[in-house]
């Protein structure tokens, strides 16, 4: 069942890739940039939510605050 998921996640993210390729006039962004970029979009308002659970472990709250840039 998982292999299913992550083969139409890859695909997904391959049309989003094109998609954006076609329809964007600026210039050609590597696809890996593009795809964290998306990542980092669509897990944003997670981490966020995960951030203020006062039951998570204070090493992963640390983790959660660099990446979100948070001080």
């Amino acid at each position: 069942m998982a292999v299913i998921f992550y083969t139409l996640l890859d695909v997904l993210t391959w049309n989003a890739y094109d998609v954006r390729l076609y329809t964007k006039a600026e210039k050609k962004e590597p696809q890996f940039h593009f795809l964290k970029k998306l990542t980092e979009q669509l897990t944003r308002s997670y981490m966020k939510r995960k951030e203020k659970n006062i039951h998570l472990q204070r090493d992963i709250k640390i983790a959660l605050r660099r990446i979100l840039q948070i001080h």
